[in-house]
């Protein structure tokens, strides 16, 4: 169970009910909320496709002043008067003398008349023509060419407006990889001050001593800063992340400057910025949830895994004499990772109390564990020639079980009672 091959299956399997009674923790729920926290300081940068060169923009960045020309005049302000045609004064005498009585048309006095008549009318229409020319013509002139002036000044704003966004975007993306890395790593900056990366839930049981064992469900969450080491030394080559060569880790100040601002210098081959771009942006922390099982030593809990295996196995054998269940257990071969100690002092009456309560089967070699236990029934194997075993069963005390038990321990009869001499019991 100790040998770290699927350990934590193992003790998924062994420790099922204590597990079953702690509350989960909720994996997904916590991915969710720290990539959140991650994502919520990115920027979304959008890329431009087209890219100027710098220098044609002086031909193109045509600066149209606002202030040229200033006007408040409207179509509507147009003026409708027209201008009045002389015509031929001889024709307007002719045809006004026709109007009189002939008998009158040769009168000097008439005839003086109709000629002062024309004369007035001459100079009024010259009168009104230069109030019309002087006014809503020139008026109407005006703003016939501020409208042409206002519709190629229209013209040049919008390719002025076009040539501004250009530059802008240009300026944009030549600058938008460097920008965006460094919102990436800001990003990961503010994640990690407020991370958890550690989470757990437990329940306390009982073994020889009150709450010797404490079992948990622990969640580890690898740290943003430690996915960003991780990451760098994936794709940066290890000795140009170094303050000096003789380091043993990577300067994490140094990982990120030559992230953001290098370019591809010291890249290993078959990487790119890009990808590491993107495995930076999707966040893709190792979340390691398994149960750990910890021991009270000395007034501290300790992991097993970090035990010796013969205090392991120990541990274990008080888990299983302490459960609080009537199901049978069959244990095969304690002695193996069971000090002598432990044998004397604690297996043989654990088993002893155990019996009591559950059906216990060992397999065992060691006589200590079947005697002193004060086995109900004792199987005893022989293997007398290939192939053939023959067995014998029974109490101690049924006919000579006794006996072999004391051959197995130490060679019979007279050897334990030789021995008791020598130690004087």
């Amino acid at each position: 169970m100790f040998d770290n091959n699927d350990y934590y299956n193992k003790i998924r399997h062994q420790f099922e009910d204590e597990l079953n009674d702690i509350e989960d923790i909720d994996v997904n729920k916590i991915k969710d909320d720290n990539y959140n926290l991650f994502s919520s300081n990115l920027i979304n940068y959008e890329t431009c496709e087209h890219l100027e060169n710098i220098s044609d923009f002086i031909k193109k960045y045509i600066i149209v002043s606002d202030n040229a020309f200033k006007n408040s005049y409207a179509k509507k302000d147009k003026g409708k008067n027209k201008t009045i045609s002389y015509g031929s004064y001889d024709n307007l005498s002719e045809k006004m003398i026709k109007l009189i009585p002939k008998q009158l048309q040769d009168d000097d006095e008439i005839r003086n008349s109709v000629s002062n008549l024309l004369s007035v009318v001459a100079k009024k229409t010259h009168e009104y023509n230069l109030n019309v020319i002087n006014h809503d013509v020139i008026k109407n002139l005006m703003i016939d060419e501020y409208f042409r002036y206002k519709n190629n000044h229209s013209d040049l704003n919008k390719e002025k407006a076009e040539v501004e966004n250009l530059l802008i975007q240009t300026f944009k993306r030549k600058s938008y990889v460097y920008s965006k890395r460094v919102n990436i790593i800001n990003s990961y900056i503010k994640a990690q001050k407020e991370f958890v990366s550690y989470y757990e839930n437990y329940v306390d049981i009982d073994g020889e001593k009150n709450k010797a064992f404490r079992i948990k469900k622990i969640l580890k969450v690898e740290t943003p800063f430690d996915y960003l080491i991780k990451l760098f030394n994936e794709y940066f080559y290890k000795n140009n992340l170094k303050n000096n060569v003789s380091d043993k880790y990577i300067d994490l100040e140094v990982a990120i400057n030559y992230y953001c601002y290098e370019k591809n210098k010291s890249l290993k081959d078959g990487k790119s910025l890009e990808e590491l771009d993107e495995e930076l942006i999707n966040f893709n922390l190792n979340y390691d949830y398994h149960p750990q099982i910890l021991y009270l030593i000395n007034g501290e809990y300790e992991d097993l895994l970090d035990l010796s295996p013969g205090t392991q196995t120990n541990i274990l054998m008080e888990y299983l004499v302490y459960k609080d269940t009537d199901r049978p257990i069959l244990i095969d071969q304690p002695e193996d990772n069971v000090d002598n100690q432990t044998i004397y002092n604690k297996l043989t009456t654990w088993f002893g109390d155990l019996k009591l309560k559950r059906q216990v089967i060992v397999v065992t070699h060691d006589a200590n564990i079947v005697i002193n236990a004060d086995a109900e029934n004792v199987i005893i194997a022989n293997h007398d020639k290939k192939d053939s075993f023959d067995y014998t069963f029974g109490a101690l005390e049924f006919g000579d079980n006794l006996e072999r038990a004391s051959k197995i321990l130490d060679g019979g009869k007279e050897a334990v009672k030789r021995r008791l001499m020598k130690y004087g019991e």
